[in-house]
């Protein structure tokens, strides 16, 4: 996931091929990306969108896209207690 500000919910990214070319548009501004690869660093990356008072993530953006396609965090912990579980 990458940082949020008030305006926008942090961003997700499914691979870092994607996560490239949404940094190679050359959107300006700071960047801290953090890479999810298991249910702790999960629910870390939630706990920092909060933290940074963000309701929801926006998945895989492209260049020049609406944030329609988006998730809440509530429902990304939720998946976490699934995962646990698995």
């Amino acid at each position: 996931m990458t940082g949020a500000d008030a305006d926008h919910p942090p961003l997700a990214f499914t691979t870092t091929q994607k996560l490239t070319a949404f940094l190679d548009t050359g959107r300006p501004g700071c960047w801290k990306i953090s890479l999810v690869v298991d249910r702790s660093s999960l629910i870390l990356a939630i706990a920092d969108a909060h933290l940074q008072g963000a309701a929801t993530v926006w998945l895989a953006p492209i260049a020049g896209a609406d944030p329609t396609d988006s998730i809440r965090l509530v429902d990304l912990m939720e998946f976490s207690e699934r995962l646990d579980a698995a």
